[in-house]
């Protein structure tokens, strides 16, 4: 509480939001809390994805480039070559394997550096198989986690099983189409 006091009595550092956590969420600790200056408050043991949405009301971010949010729209997904096209069995067995794995812990934890190091591997299985969407997909884990854009981050990091899916579907079509010659 001391440190809080000092610093709301810094004109120059006042306005920095400070984050109370907590072991006890009883009314009169919460009441003593919000009474010592602090911006929000958080109970124990900590809740990752509240932690994330208290973070993002103060937490400043900006895009280094504008880019269309919606990279990966249906456009990009179709832009699948024919090598690509018969590696799928083995993106898809990656993807559902070793990368679902990694997909569920993060959404867990929400740890950043472990969503920014799952889309930096993303765009590499999309960069060694050619497969586009994969490739703007992972960047854009990674730009995002890099930004702090918890919200976009989030809704990206939700895409993941649609991906699979979309890629599944592509390669049941393909396969259609192999057995239709």
């Amino acid at each position: 509480f001391e440190s809080v006091r000092r610093l709301k009595k810094n004109p120059e550092l006042r306005n920095i939001p400070v984050i109370a956590l907590t072991a006890s969420a009883l009314s009169h600790d919460v009441d003593k809390i919000m009474e010592g200056n602090f911006s929000e408050y958080l109970s124990k043991p900590i809740d990752f994805s509240k932690l994330f949405e208290v973070l993002s009301k103060y937490i400043k971010y900006f895009d280094k480039e504008q880019k269309d949010d919606n990279k990966s729209d249906d456009t990009t997904r179709n832009n699948i070559s024919p090598t690509a096209l018969n590696s799928l069995p083995e993106v898809i067995n990656l993807l559902q394997n070793k990368y679902w794995q990694k997909w569920q812990k993060i959404k867990k934890t929400m740890f950043i550096n472990m969503i920014g190091d799952f889309g930096k591997e993303i765009k590499k299985v999309g960069t060694k198989f050619s497969i586009e969407i994969l490739i703007i997909y992972g960047e854009e884990i990674e730009g995002y986690a890099e930004k702090f854009d918890v919200l976009r981050m989030t809704d990206s990091l939700n895409k993941f099983p649609e991906i699979i899916n979309f890629l599944k579907k592509i390669n049941s079509e393909s396969n259609l189409e192999k057995k239709n010659l």
